[in-house]
């Protein structure tokens, strides 16, 4: 009887040890997951920021290809009023040095 006993407690302190080796395997892989979970949440966080900085400078390049665009057309708008201007000085001193031919001759 008890020789029973003795391995009654012993099976009893293996199936206890067991069980606590377990539970401890348990836990850390429970410690592990959250670990993950929390990586996880922080990648989430990381890539929407990253999508959010993407959709900024995408708008950013958008509005200085507007700008830049805009700067093309006025560009031509000036290039144009300077040949009109340069055709105009050109007709007035034309002008000028007939007059003073002209002022010359009657002289």
């Amino acid at each position: 009887m008890h020789l029973a006993r003795k391995r009654l407690k012993n099976m009893t302190w293996g199936v206890l040890k067991a069980c606590v080796v377990s539970f401890n395997f348990i836990l850390q892989h429970i410690f592990q997951a959250r670990d993950l979970e929390v990586a996880v949440e922080d990648e989430k966080r990381r890539y929407a920021d990253t999508e959010k900085n993407l959709r900024k400078q995408e708008r950013r390049m958008k509005e200085l290809q507007f700008q830049s665009d805009e700067d093309h057309k006025n560009q031509g708008r000036m290039q144009d009023m300077i040949d009109k201007l340069q055709g105009k000085i050109k007709t007035y001193k034309h002008q000028v040095e007939e007059a003073v031919s002209r002022n010359i001759f009657s002289m």
